[in-house]
């Protein structure tokens, strides 16, 4: 049975939360070995298998199949040149004239020295490989990371720009200090435009009204989908972020919102969406208070509810220590009244995802979170563990999306009713 690995995105715990849930619900295509890093190893019958289940992903960038592994004193450029001729691209019966190869790699490189030197040895082996295809009277040309930037990572853009998968292929390298350096082609990439587009390309978007991100709303469904999901909630749907991605999963799904400009904005989106991808119909919105949802619905009538409230103030530096607990009570109360409410619309076992905020504050080093697990509790919530036993970085059974020096980051729960 093949072997892949299937590279995370930024933030790892959620992205690795994704694969489990999407995988369980699919009935378990993927025997999931384990989780090196940002890395998830896994088996599975082939290819197809491995790309239906990434394509329901928001969180996750590449899918590569394992071909061949170095130990660390192996590691050089002739051996990897050696390792990378015998893969089936070079050993396909069709001739070969000219190819475009591009590197990219993940993992700790440390024990070859960092960042720098590593891309240093997948310069070499680029130069050794092509000496090797000259011989055989084959063009090559090699594409590579910046050695400048955080990572040694190919983006879509340069992997579509330079056509590597018509042309030749992507190299994927995961180097881990103890382990070697596990070499693998990569067979899937994210569609980094259509994700692109739904953010920045949607007719109406507006911070006021709602700026979820279309991959996190993705991952958030993922979290709260079973297979017998159909109708989600969202009663701060903004502009209707989480509402597209759901009808994009073949979900019905009703926002509500409070702001008439929200709802004109998504229903605009909901159209736009419509038109462009061919859906059946937009997503349904109702102008309404979250806090008076059992006005709006029958008990018990949504099989899921994903949403991201009201997240205060927006900082541009840390809160004041004063100020911090002012905000943290009026928004504990106001989170509290919006789950108590959801409570009566969902039915029993109903998946509940929602955000909750972490704000930076002066004098403390890390984000401060809004304690209010007792009173999940109490409302009668189970706790889920989404990350399946691993202890993510929040410290508890929760999940975090957040970006290198945001003031307010997100934190996930995912919640049974």
């Amino acid at each position: 049975m093949p072997n892949y690995l299937i590279q995370l995105g930024r933030n790892t715990d959620l992205s690795a939360a994704e694969i489990t849930a999407v995988n369980l619900r699919m009935g378990s295509p993927l025997r999931i070995q384990e989780r090196r890093g940002e890395a998830v190893f896994a088996e599975a019958e082939g290819d197809g298998v491995v790309r239906t289940l990434c394509e329901q992903l928001g969180g996750s960038i590449r899918f590569a199949e394992c071909l061949s592994h170095l130990a660390n004193d192996a590691l050089t450029p002739d051996t990897i040149a050696a390792e990378l001729i015998q893969t089936p691209l070079f050993q396909s019966d069709e001739p070969l004239e000219k190819v475009v190869l591009g590197f990219s790699l993940i993992g700790d490189a440390s024990h070859w020295g960092g960042k720098r030197k590593v891309y240093g040895l997948l310069h070499d082996a680029a130069g050794a490989l092509k000496r090797i295809l000259g011989e055989r009277d084959v063009s090559s040309r090699f594409v590579l990371p910046d050695p400048q930037g955080d990572n040694l990572t190919l983006s879509g853009a340069q992997v579509d720009r330079n056509h590597l998968f018509k042309r030749g292929g992507e190299w994927f390298f995961h180097a881990d200090p103890e382990r070697g350096v596990t070499i693998a082609q990569t067979k899937w990439l994210q569609d980094y435009e259509a994700f692109s587009n739904r953010d920045y390309g949607r007719p109406q978007r507006d911070a006021k009204s709602g700026m979820l991100p279309p991959k996190l709303a993705r991952m958030m469904l993922n979290l709260a989908r079973t297979p017998e999901t159909e109708m989600v909630l969202d009663p701060f749907c903004g502009s209707g972020g989480v509402l597209m991605e759901a009808a994009l999963m073949g979900l019905h799904s009703i926002g509500v919102d409070k702001s008439p400009k929200a709802i004109k904005d998504a229903s605009i989106n909901g159209v736009w969406l419509q038109t462009r991808f061919g859906l059946g119909e937009p997503p349904h919105v109702i102008e309404g208070d979250a806090h008076k949802l059992r006005e709006l619905f029958e008990p018990l009538f949504f099989d899921a509810c994903v949403s991201e409230p009201d997240l205060g103030p927006p900082l541009r530096k840390p809160l004041a220590e004063d100020k911090f607990g002012e905000v943290i009570a009026q928004l504990s109360g106001f989170y509290t009244r919006a789950l108590a409410e959801i409570r009566t619309v969902v039915r029993p076992g109903a998946r509940v995802v929602f955000i909750l905020p972490r704000f930076a504050v002066q004098g403390r080093k890390e984000h401060i979170k809004i304690n209010m697990l007792g009173d999940i509790r109490l409302m009668g919530y189970t706790i889920l563990d989404p990350g399946n036993g691993f202890q993510p970085a929040t410290g508890r059974a929760t999940l975090l999306y957040a970006r290198p020096n945001q003031f307010v980051q997100r934190e996930i729960f995912v919640l049974q009713a």
